[in-house]
């Protein structure tokens, strides 16, 4: 998963350093499936160290080198770096053309209309890019994202019903005040849904405080961070 928490502090994102493909295989006894967990890939690529895009390859046939290189001769189509308003859609056109198959967080601080240093998070879910730090009447809005493949935390957080027999009962969803958070907030909440994640995922395989590594960016208004931790 990729989790992402932004506040008027600055903006968080985070994604395990571990990834897990199940491959499926032609055998004469029929089809199996082969898990593959490799950890250690790239998960972090800065564009003009101003812009963060943090993603996972949904499939085992994403290659990580045919990205970065993809990456790369994107950021060479600029002399100097360019507002994050036009470099996205070209961003988005790559993506699609070679019909990357990821889920990510594009973050960064710009200049908006009013040429006010601004935060700018969009999300991407395959070929749905959008900005997400919009509310509808086009002011900043703070909060967390979550990108699954499958949803873990968020039948925790978001706004569930649950039958009961023959009664569906409604769980409210958790509220979050992003809109508080500091960074060391931020980053403990990106942490806690990472470690969720990843162990609902494995309940049966491993312990609570298993091992775990993530790739963490803090981006503020003066410096983007990228770090690798045990969380």
């Amino acid at each position: 998963m990729v989790a992402t928490v932004y506040t008027p502090n600055g903006i968080v994102v985070a994604t395990a350093s571990y990834d897990s493909f199940h491959e499926h295989l032609d055998t004469e006894d029929g089809i199996q499936i082969s898990p593959i967990n490799i950890e250690g890939l790239t998960h972090t690529y800065l564009f003009y160290n101003k812009y963060s895009f943090t993603f996972n390859g949904l499939n085992s046939y994403t290659i990580e080198f045919e990205i970065l290189d993809k990456f790369e001769e994107l950021s060479k189509r600029w002399d100097k770096t360019p507002p994050i308003v036009e470099f996205m859609p070209y961003l988005k056109k790559l993506l699609v053309d070679n019909r990357f198959q990821i889920i990510g967080i594009v973050a960064g601080y710009d200049q908006d209309v009013n040429e006010r240093t601004t935060p700018f998070v969009y999300q991407i879910l395959g070929e749905n890019i959008r900005r997400i730090n919009l509310d509808d009447e086009g002011h900043l809005n703070y909060n967390c994202v979550y990108l699954e493949r499958e949803p873990v935390v968020g039948k925790l957080l978001q706004q569930t019903k649950i039958k009961n027999g023959d009664i569906w009962e409604h769980s409210s969803d958790v509220k979050l005040r992003c809109d508080l958070y500091s960074l060391k907030k931020s980053l403990d909440i990106c942490r806690f849904m990472i470690r969720t994640n990843h162990y609902v995922e494995n309940i049966n395989s491993i312990p609570y405080d298993y091992p775990l590594k993530a790739d963490i960016t803090i981006i503020t208004k003066d410096k983007i961070e990228t770090k690798l931790m045990e969380i």
